[in-house]
């Protein structure tokens, strides 16, 4: 990675409102700050989102986690409704900093913990479609 990359790969596909995050390292809030104002700034805010971090050796830490969880809340307040956010770790100890965000952001966020990337993005899918009918 070179100086001022961003720890990540960032990807928009606005036909299917999806954003796809492959973090090249454990994101701390700075980094998970900088991929929510982007969305707000790219207008995908409401698209679905799913974090890749198969590649990080560990998970973010707990106090970051009450902070991203904290500014969701305070987005979606003035921005409306986060799309869904779908994340994949390798292993099981790697769940636990996103769940404790899923239970801090209580209903301001929809987000699920996966192992396997095709089961992530199935379910984001049938999130956007359940959305698309008017299904919540």
């Amino acid at each position: 990675m070179k100086i001022n990359e961003p720890p990540y790969d960032y990807v928009r596909e606005d036909e299917r409102r999806l954003v796809y995050v492959r973090a090249h390292r454990t994101l701390t809030a700075a980094d998970v700050a900088a991929l929510l104002y982007r969305q707000i700034h790219d207008a995908a805010w409401a698209y679905g989102v799913l974090y890749d971090l198969r590649m990080t050796d560990a998970p973010t830490s707990t106090d970051d986690a009450v902070k991203i969880a904290g500014l969701v809340s305070e987005l979606v307040t003035t921005y409306g409704p986060r799309g869904p956010v779908a994340l994949v770790t390798k292993d099981d100890a790697m769940r636990a900093a996103p769940e404790i965000h899923a239970r801090h952001a209580g209903p301001a966020i929809n987000m699920q913990v996966f192992l396997n990337f095709t089961e992530a993005k199935q379910w984001l899918t049938g999130q956007w479609r359940a959305s698309s009918r008017g299904v919540q």
